[in-house]
């Protein structure tokens, strides 16, 4: 995932996982599917950085945010 790979990778000196969010953002955009700026989708790029939340993981809480976002 490119959120993944931008947040880990480290690929600037500053604002990575920010960028990683970003992208992932703006690519669910184009494909239709639309995310709701949450406070702590910065907060967990940090632990998607970091190791402490996988990909898939990261997969599944986009899906639930736009499921949850779809039933209301």
């Amino acid at each position: 995932m490119l959120a993944v790979a931008s947040a880990r990778g480290h690929v600037f000196n500053d604002a990575n996982e920010r960028t990683g969010l970003t992208c992932a953002l703006t690519y669910m955009e184009r494909q239709g599917i639309s995310i709701p700026r949450l406070a702590d989708l910065e907060d967990l790029m940090v632990d998607v950085a970091d190791g402490t939340v996988t990909s898939e993981e990261l997969a599944e809480y986009f899906s639930a945010i736009w499921e949850t976002s779809l039933a209301r």
